[in-house]
């Protein structure tokens, strides 16, 4: 990876943008990145990008349940052997959490097509995107969807995602049904 994103980041003749984004990634305020490293926003916000777009170059990386059947059942047998109920037909964990953000714009609502008060989360008080996530049972993670505002139920978020879907699609004779 270190090699991937280092081809990726010096290819934009910006050597400066690891420096500047790290301390974003650690939960910096871009003003005062802006002023540590005397660049203006716009750069550290594209600096942020470019990292961003690097690692997510590096294939290892890739997120996606697995298509599999054999795969499945092998992340099933690992919840089966943690479980104290003996679940066997477990192939995962959903997670939902609420990721903040500022207030959008009228432009960024323009864009998105909704109104900000859709990424209004009325229970947590906070702007935000609704995050899905589903694990194995070490927790790493297999899938994430971050398509709905905040105010967008878990299960909503959930039912629209393409993991939902592709679950839905695949053929897989070895599962139980659910109710």
């Amino acid at each position: 990876m270190r090699k991937h994103c280092a081809q990726y980041i010096y290819q934009t003749d910006r050597f400066y943008l690891i420096p500047d984004s790290l301390p974003y990634f650690d939960g910096g305020d871009p003003l005062e990145i802006m002023m540590a490293f005397g660049v203006s926003h716009t750069e550290v916000m594209e600096s942020v990008w470019y990292v961003v777009q690097a690692v997510n170059d590096v294939p290892e990386f890739k997120l996606s349940y697995p298509e599999s059947h054999d795969k499945q059942r092998e992340i099933a047998a690992e919840f089966q052997a943690r479980s104290g109920a003996n679940f066997g037909c477990c192939a995962g964990a959903i997670g939902g959490v609420l990721l903040w953000i500022v207030k959008p714009s009228p432009e960024q609502c323009q864009i998105s097509g909704c109104d900000s008060g859709k990424f209004y989360c009325s229970r947590k008080a906070k702007f935000g995107l609704n995050s899905q996530a589903f694990s194995d049972c070490r927790g790493r993670i297999l899938d994430v969807s971050i398509v709905f505002p905040g105010s967008t139920s878990d299960c909503l978020a959930f039912e629209s995602s393409n993991l939902h879907s592709k679950l839905e699609t695949l053929s897989c004779s070895w599962t139980l049904p659910l109710w």
